[in-house]
């Protein structure tokens, strides 16, 4: 019984979280930072590929960020696209950040966790969506900056579709996470303990993190 308090409070705790910043809007906030890191991360694509993150005109719904696609290397060779952050960014990062919060640590050691948490989560997001830059860099046309061999190009492609087009992957990634930041070995032992219903290692697990 003990363990099942804990666990189901550690999981009510999560959904709370998870849930204000599901309904509250801080998605302006999250898309601005995307835009700032990203505009760092794909200045220089291959040969003479440029890209630049705006925010989206107002009508274009759906998506949050314009795309600016250039190659510098030939006059006039532009494109555009547009790229919605929510499912692929925002919520896995409220998801990352409600992991965390949720799990009774020591309260110093829940901050750098999740300072840590974040900075992983961002690289991903930013790692998926350079994988499908590279992808339409790489076909054939003006915009073309990569050339490819047919085997990259296919690694490519599937990695695209994994990563970037799958949405269950954007919420195992912050499970993921979550572990490599919390679960030290002290952690592990205290959870084995919770699951076995050891009433006095959970409880001294909950205290530390309250």
């Amino acid at each position: 019984m003990p363990a099942i308090k804990h666990v189901t409070w550690f999981f009510l705790k999560i959904c709370a979280i998870y849930a204000f910043f599901f309904l509250v809007n801080c998605e302006g906030i999250y898309s601005a930072a995307f835009r700032a890191c990203g505009n760092a991360a794909y200045e220089n694509m291959g040969n003479g590929g440029r890209i630049r993150l705006v925010k989206a005109p107002p009508e274009i719904k759906d998506f949050d960020i314009q795309v600016k696609l250039m190659n510098t290397k030939i006059a006039g060779a532009r494109g555009t696209m547009e790229i919605a952050t929510r499912k692929t960014g925002y919520l896995p990062a409220a998801l990352t950040i409600a992991l965390i919060l949720a799990t009774p640590i020591p309260f110093k050691r829940r901050l750098i966790a999740l300072a840590i948490a974040l900075a992983i989560m961002e690289c991903f997001v930013l790692f998926q969506f350079y994988l499908r830059f590279v992808e339409i860099l790489s076909q054939p046309g003006p915009l073309q900056v990569y050339n490819l061999s047919s085997f990259m190009m296919g690694v490519v492609t599937i990695l695209v579709k994994s990563l970037s087009l799958t949405p269950v992957t954007s919420y195992i990634i912050p499970v993921v996470i979550w572990a490599m930041v919390i679960l030290r070995k002290d952690q592990v032992a205290q959870l084995t303990a919770l699951c076995r219903g050891e009433k006095s290692t959970a409880t001294s697990g909950t205290s530390q993190g309250s």
